[in-house]
């Protein structure tokens, strides 16, 4: 009997996703998905993300695996922008269609970048993300701005991050920085004001005893948009936002946003932030990606817990819609 019933929920389950891969592939003909391989063998994180290295599921239009790059391995996940008309952007057939790897800013900074470049001299890769801000909340080079300058998030992983994007542009690599979001556990603890409070005033932490930044806050928007820009300035291509979500650990429950929430929910707040950035990138004529998770489309369950019941919007702002 219990051997039946699991047969039926697997069942269910593969149904499901094939549902989902179809509904995205509707919604992006040109879907396309950028993607890394663990070149070191190191562990994989929450977001496929190897804190010594590579990604293993990062973003690309072509999938690499052990044994070299396959054709055509494009996801129906990774949904492409179909409004061609946003002030600033290339028209869609005019973009670089990515095929890339994922790598932190603790490699970038190492000698290890010479093989990475080299092996997309060799390969059908084009592109790469690095970390410009990583999922510990720190800057991975010496930022002047004024509020990384303030709180002091930088940390000189990479020594001469202008160098290394001129030694990129030499080889013809499509530079993406990678910017992780709400999950910042250096501004929040150094911006207590800016942190995420449970009822009692406490800092709220995550399961990994971790703190993050309230979303609802507009002065974290301006953090973003302040990196993300300066990001630019110094020759990126494209942005990537990761964590662009809330914690979903149960003690979010007890969470207090702060009067901000009292009109706008957590929904709202998160796609004006997407909206918000897309735009004041896009009128510089930079794309916009972003990391969310890959759920199924018709759960309540899954999209309350990481509010991502805005497919409609988003997928209009961004170049990429990256599942992970």
């Amino acid at each position: 009997m219990k051997k039946r019933a699991y047969l039926a929920a697997a069942a269910i389950c593969a149904a499901g996703i094939g549902i989902a891969g179809a509904y995205l592939t509707a919604c992006g003909n040109d879907a396309r998905q950028t993607s890394g391989s663990v070149l070191d063998g190191t562990e994989v994180s929450e977001n496929g993300i190897s804190e010594s290295g590579v990604s293993e599921n990062s973003i690309s239009g072509n999938m690499i695996s052990g044994n070299g790059i396959s054709e055509n391995a494009g996801s129906p996940n990774a949904v492409s922008e179909n409004d061609t008309s946003e002030e600033g952007l290339l028209p869609e057939e005019e973009r670089v269609k990515v095929k890339g790897i994922y790598v932190t800013g603790a490699m970038a900074g190492t000698s290890g970048m010479d093989d990475l470049i080299a092996l997309v001299d060799r390969t059908e890769l084009n592109t790469m993300v690095i970390d410009v801000k990583n999922d510990d909340g720190r800057v991975v080079y010496e930022m002047d701005t004024p509020m990384v300058s303030g709180i002091g998030s930088s940390k000189k992983l990479v020594s001469d991050m202008p160098g290394l994007i001129q030694k990129c542009k030499e080889h013809d690599i499509y530079l993406i920085a990678r910017i992780v979001a709400f999950k910042d556990p250096f501004l929040a603890e150094n911006r207590t004001d800016l942190a995420l409070h449970d009822e009692s005033g406490n800092l709220f932490r995550d399961s990994s005893g971790l703190a993050w930044v309230n979303p609802y806050k507009e002065e974290v928007w301006e953090y973003l948009l302040e990196i993300a820009e300066e990001a630019v300035a110094i020759g990126f291509d494209e942005i990537q936002f990761d964590y662009i979500r809330f914690a979903t650990d149960s003690g979010m429950k007890n969470v207090d946003f702060g009067p901000e929430a009292e009109e706008k929910s957590r929904e709202a707040v998160i796609t004006e932030f997407v909206e918000y950035a897309s735009e004041r990138l896009h009128s510089q004529g930079i794309p916009v990606s972003a990391d969310v998770y890959g759920i199924v489309i018709d759960s309540e369950l899954d999209a309350s817990l990481v509010v991502l019941r805005w497919w409609d919007r988003i997928i209009m702002k961004c170049r990429n819609i990256l599942t992970i």
